[in-house]
């Protein structure tokens, strides 16, 4: 495949590899690895910090100028809900709480019925910060009680999104409705596994994402046991089967929902799980995580933009991250 070209690791461990070593030696090199690629990924956010302001002259939607601040707060609650924290993570928080206080978060709204998922992923970030959220409660409340924000069709995963950031903010009571929605995804209809495209496994990852809390929870908690060991098994082949193709944000993505669901990392799985890790450490680029090789030879020369690689480096933020916790990296 094309990613295998990169598979031997990045240059930094890939002449270690050549090296015949124990399980336990690797497993100790992996580790310490990935602590620095943890960290490094959070220094090219960091340096990457202005990129996600929000542009206020631009001939972009009103929603893809949000987009990458949405998402990096996104991160920062998830990061933070799981106890870690760093200067890089304080200095992230402290310069996306400024920005989101400078935008009038009414016009997203103005836009159309989808304002809803993205005003309340910002909304909770403010609220873990200790902050009231950067536009009217009552606001946000009259809209969803007048049912504006049902005033579109959204695909299962997505509807799953919104009743989870609905959870988070007014009462969980909505997380009922995960697990119904979960059942229209194309894993609830129990779709053949070879018949899943891309859009697909990006729903999956993203429905595990809300069933699971990010790894809050346990699935059992809103599906039956027979549904979450077949989710635990489904992840590991649409890994392995992901190993072969050029989509590494999509490959981080599923990573993560082993964490998330405690997928078991042994015998076949420990194999899969080891190297969908090292295709993620070798398209790494000062801290950058490329999300194919086309976009790793043009980050490695300079010439990759920040909207090609931010999003599949806050993947592996997350991923790098959560991993470089001891009791994260040992967990089966």
């Amino acid at each position: 495949s094309d990613l295998g070209c990169c598979s031997r690791h990045h240059d930094a461990v890939s002449s270690i590899h050549r090296i015949p070593m124990t399980p336990y030696l690797q497993d100790l090199l992996d580790r310490r690895f990935v602590a620095r690629l943890g960290k490094r990924t959070l220094d090219w956010l960091c340096r990457h910090e202005d990129d996600f302001r929000i542009a206020r002259v631009t001939t972009e939607a009103v929603p893809w100028r949000v987009k990458p601040l949405a998402e990096l707060m996104f991160l920062l609650t998830a990061l933070k809900r799981h106890g870690l924290n760093s200067p890089s993570l304080t200095r992230l928080s402290d310069g996306a709480l400024e920005e989101g206080e400078k935008f009038d978060w009414h016009e997203l709204a103005a836009y159309d019925a989808s304002a809803a998922t993205g005003m309340a992923v910002v909304a909770d970030f403010f609220q873990c910060q200790g902050r009231p959220a950067p536009f009217e409660d009552r606001f946000f409340g009259f809209l969803h009680q007048i049912d504006y924000f049902e005033g579109m069709d959204r695909l299962p995963y997505r509807d799953m999104d919104l009743a989870y950031n609905l959870g988070r903010l007014i009462s969980t009571e909505y997380e009922k409705d995960i697990p119904v929605w979960f059942r229209s995804t194309a894993f609830g209809r129990r779709q053949h596994i070879v018949r899943y495209s891309i859009d697909d496994i990006y729903s999956l990852t993203h429905a595990v994402f809300y069933l699971t809390d990010l790894g809050l929870r346990r699935p059992e908690t809103l599906l039956d046991p027979e549904t979450a060991g077949r989710l635990r098994a489904e992840l590991a082949t649409l890994t392995g089967a992901m190993l072969r193709a050029d989509n590494t944000d999509v490959l981080g993505e599923l990573l993560l929902c082993w964490l998330f669901c405690g997928v078991e990392r042994r015998g076949l799985n420990a194999v899969i799980f080891q190297h969908g890790l090292h295709q993620m450490m070798a398209v790494e680029t000062d801290g950058s995580i490329a999300p194919t090789v086309r976009i790793l030879q043009q980050a490695r020369s300079g010439k990759a933009t920040f909207g090609q690689l931010y999003h599949t480096t806050l993947v592996g933020a997350f991923l790098f991250n959560l991993l470089s916790e001891a009791r994260t990296y040992a967990r089966n």
